[in-house]
C-alpha cells in the first residue's frame, strides 16, 4: 500500500462507539470504540503514505437492525433518533467509504465521519 498513489484505509466504527447510548451490547459499544482509536492511531503511525479513516453509522437498513424496525412503530422510533427522520441505507455508507478511499480525500486521514442522520445535532 506504501507505493499506491492515494493508499487509503477504512474501518468501519458506529455511533455506538462514539456514545455508547444506542440499542447495542456492551462488548459492541467497547468493540466500535476500539476502532475508533485504533484509526486515529494508525493515521498517525501510517502517514503520510497511508491515510486511514473510519466511518460511523447510526442505523442503516441491514439485517442486523431488522428487529429494531420490522413493524411501523418501531421504524418510527429509530427514524425520530434522527432529525432527517429516516434511516440509512446500506449506499449511503458505501458512498461515503467510496469518497474516503479515493484520491479526492487524499487530506483527510485521522477522521470518524459520522453518517448519523443529525444525531449528534440533538
Amino acid at each position: 500500500m506504501r507505493k499506491a498513489p492515494w493508499a487509503s484505509i477504512v474501518n468501519v466504527a458506529s455511533v455506538a462507539g462514539q456514545t455508547g447510548n444506542v440499542f447495542a451490547s456492551v462488548a459492541y459499544c467497547a468493540s466500535k470504540a476500539g476502532v475508533i482509536g485504533l484509526t486515529r492511531r494508525l493515521a498517525v503511525e501510517l502517514a503520510p503514505h497511508i491515510r486511514v479513516n473510519a466511518v460511523a453509522p447510526s442505523f442503516v437498513e441491514t439485517d442486523m437492525v431488522r428487529e429494531f424496525v420490522d413493524t411501523p412503530e418501531k421504524r418510527k422510533r429509530i427514524a425520530d433518533l434522527h432529525p432527517l427522520k429516516d434511516i440509512a441505507k446500506p449506499e449511503d455508507i458505501a458512498n461515503a467509504i467510496y469518497f474516503l478511499a479515493t484520491k479526492e480525500s487524499r487530506f483527510i486521514t485521522g477522521q470518524i465521519l459520522s453518517i448519523n442522520g443529525g444525531r449528534f445535532t440533538c
